[in-house]
């Protein structure tokens, strides 16, 4: 049963953790809210050690394709990037960049987006 179907929701996820099992716990938990939300805009903010998340030939891959077709959208830290000698071509596609993850997560909120941290 779907709850509050009439309403719009605004989500942004924040992953910095390297650990496979977030990342898996992450993904099922968008796929949660997918199912359980009509109307939601769903963002995941990537930052910090998380970086190999949207790598390409992420072990992730796959599921991260699948959910941007259902319109959830990815996002990497250009700060992080930039630590990491990272440039657009060694992320998945339609990967997007942000200049500051942790900027664009207070940005989000303050515009009333609901937050989680994965993990």
């Amino acid at each position: 049963m779907k709850i509050f179907s009439n309403m719009h929701y605004k989500v942004v996820i924040q992953l910095n953790s390297s650990d496979y099992s977030v990342h898996k716990s992450m993904l099922d938990q968008i796929s949660n809210l997918l199912l359980e939300l009509d109307d939601i805009d769903v963002k995941v903010v990537v930052h910090g050690n998380a970086y190999p998340f949207l790598l390409k030939n992420s072990f992730f891959q796959l599921h991260i394709e699948d959910l941007q077709k259902r319109n959830v959208h990815f996002y990497l830290c250009e700060n992080t990037m930039d630590n990491q000698n990272l440039i657009q071509k060694d992320m998945l596609e339609g990967v997007k960049t942000v200049t500051s993850g942790v900027a664009y997560l207070v940005k989000k909120q303050s515009n009333g987006w609901a937050y989680l941290k994965a993990g």
